[in-house]
């Protein structure tokens, strides 16, 4: 037996039938609105916390740990770990490795600042990170220098600047651009838990 009907047993047990409680037309207009606030101060909310610092690990070539935190470089997408790519001369190559490697070089003993963006269907934080100099300024993007070297790509929703460098990079032929190669998310779509996938 199931909660309303043991509600409304009880209830014509008690001499008054049971009726479930509607609200006015007024809070059902005043629903949507309120629900729209919320999420945008959600959202206003996220992006004025103020950043994560620290040094950070490296996992693969756009995620990586600051302060026991799970971070995912926003407007980028690096290739996985186990991806191969293809070089101009058709040979195979460890890009997804390269890209780990490039952004462990990258950080190397350096503290980040990672500005909190959102948050991935993971769990994962979404954030800005940049390279802290010597006086605490905010250095270079640490997603944008990936972009420039050529080992991730700007994901549709990247600033102008990360679009614009990819451009500069696929012109130039370098990192994954220098031959074919399956962009990041096709590669998780087709050839995520294989043993061996083509580039």
């Amino acid at each position: 037996m199931n909660v309303r009907r043991r509600l409304r047993r009880k209830a014509a047990d008690l001499g008054h039938p049971y009726r479930r409680r509607r609200r006015s037309p007024l809070w059902r207009l005043l629903d949507l609105p309120l629900a729209a606030l919320l999420i945008t101060a959600a959202i206003w909310l996220v992006g004025h916390l103020p950043p994560e610092e620290g040094t950070a690990r490296i996992i693969d070539g756009d995620t990586l740990i600051l302060n026991g935190k799970r971070i995912r470089l926003k407007g980028i997408d690096a290739p996985e770990l186990h991806q191969t790519c293809r070089r101009a001369d058709n040979r195979s190559w460890p890009c997804g490795r390269r890209a780990r490697a490039a952004l462990r070089a990258l950080i190397r003993g350096r503290r980040l600042s990672c500005r909190a963006m959102d948050h991935d269907r993971y769990g994962r934080t979404v954030a800005y990170c940049r390279i802290l100099t010597d006086d605490d300024r905010k250095g270079e993007d640490v997603g944008l220098a990936l972009i420039k070297k050529g080992l991730a790509i700007a994901r549709p929703n990247a600033p102008l600047s990360y679009r614009l460098a990819e451009r500069r990079a696929r012109q130039a032929r370098i990192g994954l651009w220098q031959g074919p190669f399956l962009d990041p998310a096709t590669w998780r779509k087709v050839c995520s838990g294989k043993g061996h996938c083509p580039g």
